[in-house]
């Protein structure tokens, strides 16, 4: 057997050296290509929806959530919940959000008769700004003007989403408000409440905050004259996003777990993105087996028309005792020879150009910022998936050139 695989790579060596250097870097180069589609294709897709979740974890949501109960609107155990995150080693920072809907009026000192009312519904959110800043930094999705200071009163920072110049559908932009710049004054009603204020800054992002509102929390209690301090959600940004696990178990140690939900960031993870992530990796499978499949035709037509070429001295070879699976076999290690060079320059260009380089420019798509995500596990799968086929398309071109009649092989018959 080990004689058998020593001459057989000696053969496919040899023939590899006396093959056109062209070809050869051809055939590599369609190998290359079919794996970084193999790979490239379903890691765009599911890219497109991780970028959706990493953004949602550091714009919106944060590390860890606690959040009321189905049938509550606020968190119980607020203060108490509070009091232990910020001591507890593991939480970099804590935001408490206060959440109401309302409705904001736009331009309304020059409202003309007979033309629509500029209003918009939404969800005001009432922050402690510094800490919010802390959690998500959404001052830095500041698209005009700046976001909040703890100092502010009677500004309000509106989601670009509100307002009817980013509006993509006439419906959405009937229910926006209309043109507004920084510092023009709208009127926020809560609860049949009415206040003006002053627009501090527009928000930009691909998540929810572009579809609210912030102002302090402070303002919002003094307008629905709350006086308890029970929030609407508390958001967590970790030291290390894996120690999620350590907050809650310490939250549901100390009894908080029967009054509100208690969830790390993938527990809480919206889930309309899970379900496009399990959708888009299987579009991109399947369109990552039309790459198989090229890859097994061009190997295919390369090692058949190498074999028929070959035809006379592989009948010489028979003629003078060489067995028959021994230049099958070599020809089987041509086709290992492609794919593996192939593969490992896809993987090259893969993990040290093309994940880099969408890290640092993402893909601008309306929803998300796109990335390429191959996860060494997924590509050790289809790196294997792909020299089986491979293999087998290597080894049956060789295969029936070789069952042919020696004599006739030698005689070109």
């Amino acid at each position: 057997m080990f004689n058998t695989i020593r001459v057989a790579f000696y053969l496919a060596v040899r023939q590899l050296f006396r093959n056109n250097k062209k070809s050869v870097a051809l055939i590599v180069s369609v190998m290359a290509l079919t794996f970084i589609s193999l790979v490239g294709t379903s890691g765009i897709l599911v890219g497109l929806i991780e970028g959706t979740s990493i953004e949602y974890r550091a714009k919106f949501t944060g590390d860890f959530t606690v959040s009321p109960l189905e049938n509550k609107k606020t968190v119980v155990d607020t203060d108490q919940i509070l009091a232990i995150l910020k001591n507890l080693p593991e939480v970099k920072a804590v935001s408490a959000r206060y959440q109401e809907s309302g409705q904001v009026e736009s331009n309304y000192n020059k409202r003309d008769a007979g033309k629509r009312r500029e209003v918009a519904s939404m969800q005001i959110v009432g922050i402690d700004p510094s800490e919010e800043i802390a959690v998500t930094g959404l001052n830095k999705n500041m698209l005009r003007g700046d976001f909040l200071e703890n100092t502010d009163t009677g500004k309000i920072v509106l989601g670009k989403n509100t307002l009817g110049e980013f509006a993509e559908v006439p419906q959405d932009k009937e229910r926006s408000l209309g043109e507004v710049e920084i510092g023009d004054i709208v009127l926020l009603t809560i609860g049949g409440k009415t206040n003006e204020f002053t627009i501090k800054g527009i928000l930009g992002g691909k998540t929810d905050v572009t579809r609210q509102s912030y102002i302090s929390a402070t303002d919002l209690k003094k307008i629905t004259g709350k006086a308890d301090s029970r929030a609407s959600s508390i958001h967590v940004r970790a030291q290390d996003p894996a120690d999620d696990v350590i907050i809650k178990d310490v939250l549901f140690q100390n009894g908080f777990g029967e009054n509100q939900k208690i969830q790390t960031y993938a527990e809480s993870e919206p889930a309309f993105v899970k379900n496009l992530k399990k959708v888009f990796a299987t579009l991109g499978n399947l369109i990552g087996g039309i790459s198989i499949i090229v890859a097994i035709i061009t190997i295919y037509i390369i090692i058949y028309i190498n074999a028929v070429t070959r035809r006379k001295y592989i009948g010489i070879m028979k003629g003078i005792g060489i067995s028959p699976s021994v230049i099958e076999l070599s020809y089987v290690f041509q086709s290992i020879f492609y794919g593996v060079l192939g593969s490992g320059i896809g993987s090259i260009l893969i993990y040290f150009v093309f994940i880099p380089l969408l890290n640092a420019n993402p893909i601008d798509f309306p929803f998300s910022d796109g990335i390429l995500v191959a996860p060494l596990a997924d590509t050790l799968q289809k790196f294997l998936t792909l020299m089986f086929f491979t293999l087998l398309a290597g080894y049956w071109p060789a295969r029936s050139i070789v069952k042919q009649n020696t004599l006739n092989a030698i005689l070109g018959r």
